[in-house]
């Protein structure tokens, strides 16, 4: 129940806090990243799961990269398909951190590069 609620505070974050993605363009149609990224998300995660949602313009993927007793890194990996041969892939890093008296999340750009370069390596 905790770690639906963090990630569901950190998808929330992500959305108010876009501006901070790092974006690049990959060859492939949107299935074929979205399976690249299936077969290799799970290495990536600090639990070995990651969550998917379908979304108008393709998929999107989060996976906890550190969980603690009250915080959590969050990274979200949308995927849109641009044309028959290109898809977009948007990282995006967070830290939600809750406690007993509320939560909060903290936009970590710091995270976003090293993390949109995995990404990238799993996708060629």
């Amino acid at each position: 129940m905790t770690r639906a609620l963090l990630l569901t505070m950190g998808l929330l974050a992500f959305t108010a806090h876009s501006a901070f993605a790092g974006a690049f363009e990959t060859n492939g149609f949107i299935r074929e990243v979205a399976g690249k990224l299936q077969m290799h998300l799970p290495k990536m995660a600090a639990d070995g799961l990651f969550e998917a949602h379908r979304s108008r313009a393709g998929w999107t993927y989060s996976i906890f990269t550190r969980v603690g007793k009250t915080s959590c890194d969050v990274v979200k990996i949308e995927i849109e398909q641009i044309n028959a041969y290109r898809s977009r892939a948007t990282v995006t890093t967070v830290r939600v951190e809750g406690g007993v008296l509320g939560r909060f999340t903290v936009r970590t750009p710091e995270q976003t590069p090293p993390w949109e370069a995995k990404i990238r390596l799993a996708l060629r």
